[in-house]
Order: structure tokens, then sequence, then C-alpha cells
């Protein structure tokens, strides 16, 4: 006889109240959920929305950030009345900046290593007591893989050190970014998929954004 009772998923909310009924709720806790979508459609701000919510409710969060500075993304927030600044003074904010730096010729030398980064991650999450991350975005670190192959394995890599920190976490990335040779999403609004593919023992939520997010936030 098969049992019915499983318990139901714990939730948080995005902060984006259509965006929270249409998933039940909100995103999966102490899990880690892809964003996608294609350029323009709001990636950094629903990234940043979601961290936003859960300060509102005293989770602090870390910001991971690959393409924009720290500095630039503070200032582009501001638009939307979140001061970042002042949730860093309030140690409800931390920002881990890896985005790349103008001054500095970037030349390849053999393999990325993820472990650096993740051990940046995990002191920041340490230093603020974080309960949310946000990972923006996962093209600008698989662009530094010469060996595509190895993108499941570290997407899985990133997924599983996010479990092992106790965070419920966020990645972003482009639409034409593929997770796998089996997947390449369409353009449809918010709903949820499980890319099961990634590893028998990890199922990774994905999100795929509407065009422009911005115009679910309220």
């Amino acid at each position: 006889m098969t049992n019915t009772n499983h318990p139901a998923v714990e939730k948080l909310r995005t902060g984006i109240s259509s965006l929270d009924i249409i998933a039940k709720g909100g995103l999966p806790r102490n899990r880690t959920t892809l964003i996608s979508g294609t350029a323009g459609s709001g990636k950094t701000v629903f990234a940043v929305h979601f961290l936003a919510a859960g300060i509102e409710q005293g989770e602090p969060g870390v910001f991971v950030t690959f393409e924009e500075s720290a500095e630039d993304v503070r200032k582009n927030m501001r638009s939307f009345g979140w001061d970042l600044a002042t949730w860093e003074e309030q140690r409800m904010l931390t920002f881990v900046d890896a985005s790349p730096d103008p001054t500095i010729d970037t030349v390849e030398a053999g393999g990325f290593d993820l472990g650096a980064l993740l051990a940046r991650i995990q002191n920041a999450v340490n230093k603020v007591k974080a309960q949310r991350v946000s990972v923006d975005s996962l093209g600008a670190v698989f662009s530094q893989f010469a060996d595509q192959a190895m993108v499941r394995g570290e997407l899985f890599r990133i997924a599983s050190a996010l479990k092992g920190m106790g965070v419920t976490a966020v990645l972003t990335a482009e639409r034409f970014v593929k997770i796998s040779k089996n997947l390449d999403p369409p353009a449809v609004s918010a709903v949820f998929a499980e890319l099961n593919h990634v590893s028998k023992h990890l199922s990774l939520p994905i999100l795929l954004l509407p065009t422009n997010i911005i115009s679910f936030i309220n």
C-alpha cells in the first residue's frame, strides 16, 4: 500500500506575492533553485528581492556577484527602495564580490577551481549567520571552464555546498546557458520543473522567469 502521508515541503516566500501564490508559498527551504531568464528579464532584481524578503523577516543574506561590482549592485537597487549599504551596516547582508577587476587582464591558466569561491561564500554565511544566498550569475562562473563537460558536475558541487551550509539559495542563469544538452527551457511564465538528471542524489528546482519579472514586483 502506498503511503501518501508525505510531509509538505517547507517554503520561503520570495516577497513577490503573485509569484509566491504560483509557487505555492515560495521557494523550497534549504534547497537551491535555479532562476533562468533571458537578458533583461530581471534575474538580478529577483535575486536581491529574495534576500530583501528574508531581511524583512529577520533572515540575513549573502549576495554573490560575478558580473556587476558590489557597488554597482548597491546603486542599481536604490531605485527599488532597497538600501543595501544600511543592511550591511546592520549585519543583515554581506557581499561576496567576485566581479571582474577591469584593471587586471584575464589570462586563463589551467582549470578554474570553485574551492576558493565556496570557502568565501561559507565565510560570508558564517559572518552574518545567513539563511538566504543569491548567486548572480552562473553564466559568468561556467564561462571560466574550458571543458564544458565539467559544467554539470560543478553545478552539482555548488548546489551540494550550499545545501551543506544550511541555506536556501537562488542561482541565476541566462536562458541561453544550457545546463545540460537535454535541457534548453522554452520561454514560459513562472513554473517549476525538476532537473533530476543533475544527479540521482540531487534534484534542482528551476524557476523560469517571464519576459520581465519586474512587472510582478509590488
